[in-house]
């Protein structure tokens, strides 16, 4: 008995179904191909704004890319961290401003100095912006946080403030946005962003070049214009170059390329500086945990950021900052 014809309909619906599976299982391929062919995925790491991927606390910004909420959940009216200081300028205190992005942000080296001086007559108050670079920080402290008057501004330099970091938060009309300094931002799907490989390169083909393209130009550019702009404001400014969390003998030849031109930059800024590279190899020697979570280059623990604040503060020390804060601090209580 010859089997029925099918109508158009279902012949149609048949082709329709082939083609959906044909199309799934290209994509299926090609996610496997990007995730095991492609060598570098210049996207990442990206920084998640926002709790839960869900909260609105950026917003883009014309000047700075984008902007945290200030006053927000994060911040306080000057664009720093909520603490339980008083806005106004204290008599017999020294006030203390970091800047910085999100080894900053995070306050490890904050709280080491908290650790380390637990009575000292100072304020820390911590300005710091996840995946800011320089330029953003310094235009982030005339925005919002000079209001405060501090009396040292310490300002941490990362080697990736040369690259920049891909950004994603939720917008004030709730789109997941992708945000890259120097690129347009992209509504993107989040989902998608952060699980699959291949719609991180269509959605970021704007920006494949980026990741090393960095200026050491604008950087020193930006950090002697801030130190002239301080000084007419008779503040002080010091420099904390940070080293990348990894072992140093595993650093790569781009790695250590761009520690070595950022400490360049940083030492011909002419503000007073140094940097963390021996507390890393001391704290990598005597066995102490050196990044915040295991294969982080970028952010220190907390033995880390310890051994960073105690090598700020003897920075500071001898190069006479903390005198010049000290008697800053004394002719205002008279």
């Amino acid at each position: 008995m010859p089997s029925p014809r099918r109508s158009p309909r279902s012949r149609l619906l048949a082709r329709a179904g082939a083609l959906l599976v044909g199309a799934l299982a290209a994509v299926a391929l090609a996610e496997f191909a990007a995730r095991t062919l492609l060598a570098d995925d210049l996207l990442r790491p990206v920084a998640y704004l926002g709790r839960g991927n869900s909260a609105t606390v950026a917003r883009l910004d014309p000047e700075l890319g984008f902007a945290m909420l200030v006053p927000g959940p994060g911040y306080n009216e000057f664009g720093t961290a909520h603490n339980s200081y008083a806005p106004e300028l204290p008599r017999e205190r020294a006030r203390v401003v970091f800047l910085g992005d999100s080894v900053t942000r995070r306050g490890r080296i904050v709280k080491g100095l908290l650790e380390l001086l637990p009575t000292a007559p100072i304020e820390w108050w911590n300005a710091g912006v996840e995946s800011y670079n320089t330029e953003q920080e310094v235009g982030w402290y005339k925005r919002y946080v000079e209001r405060l008057e501090p009396d040292l501004v310490v300002l941490t330099v990362h080697p990736n403030d040369l690259d920049g970091t891909t950004v994603m938060f939720v917008d004030a009309a709730g789109d997941m946005v992708r945000y890259r300094a120097g690129y347009p931002p992209l509504v993107v799907n989040g989902w998608l962003y952060r699980n699959s490989r291949l719609y991180r390169e269509l959605t970021g083909v704007t920006t494949l070049g980026a990741a090393r393209s960095g200026s050491p130009e604008a950087m020193q550019r930006t950090l002697v214009e801030f130190r002239e702009y301080l000084a007419a404001r008779g503040t002080e400014l010091f420099l904390f170059v940070m080293p990348w969390t990894k072992a140093p003998e595993r650093w790569n030849d781009w790695e250590l390329g761009r520690f070595q031109i950022v400490r360049k930059v940083v030492a011909e800024s002419g503000a007073p500086w140094c940097d963390g590279a021996l507390e890393l190899v001391e704290c990598w020697n005597a066995g102490e945990p050196i990044d915040e979570m295991p294969g982080d280059t970028w952010h220190p623990s907390d033995e880390l950021g310890r051994r960073f604040a105690q090598r700020l503060l003897d920075g500071m020390q001898a190069s006479g900052v903390l005198d010049a804060v000290g008697a800053r601090v004394r002719a205002r209580g008279d």
